[in-house]
């Protein structure tokens, strides 16, 4: 259905529906392969990053559909989470995430749902939605797709100070 959705469209990114074409990841790779971000990073310096590298996808297929979320109780027990989308992310989607979560088998989820969304403002503009009760929280970003830092850097920043420090969404 996606490769319809893309066909159809004329060249919709199925990343961000916005958009046409795929994303330029030039300067992303550039960072990636500095010297100086694979020290910091922990990367030998003769391996080189690729964008949606064919090896470690090769590598990694087998994991694809192998579930994890039997382990987000604990984890969110014992950490914060914050599970955050695109808005206009047509693989990871939003209602498809909100529907996962629904059915996370962890003691506050109830108390998760009935949570109310909080409209959340950076540089007094709406930059999207979040819930939260205790650990867990979900923010959807506006105006992003897939790859919410390149679509919204300023928010994508707010974002992370806001979950890390506790400073609240509103």
């Amino acid at each position: 259905m996606i490769n319809v959705v893309e066909t159809a469209s004329g060249g919709t990114n199925i990343y961000n529906y916005r958009e046409y074409g795929t994303y330029d990841t030039t300067n992303i790779d550039k960072f990636l392969n500095r010297n100086e971000t694979k020290t910091i990073l922990h990367v030998p310096n003769d391996v080189t990053y690729h964008d949606c590298d064919g090896a470690a996808y090769t590598a990694l297929t087998p994991n694809i559909f192998r579930s994890m979320k039997s382990y987000l109780p604990y984890v969110i027990e014992h950490i914060k989470v914050l599970l955050y989308n695109g808005q206009d992310d047509i693989i990871v989607n939003t209602p498809a995430a909100e529907s996962w979560i629904k059915t996370i088998d962890w003691d506050g989820i109830n108390d998760y749902l009935e949570a109310d969304k909080t409209v959340w403002m950076n540089e007094g503009k709406v930059a999207g939605y979040v819930r939260g009760y205790e650990n867990l929280h979900q923010a959807v970003v506006l105006k992003s797709g897939h790859m919410v830092p390149y679509d919204q850097i300023s928010n994508s920043i707010d974002m992370l100070r806001r979950f890390m420090f506790n400073q609240g969404w509103e």
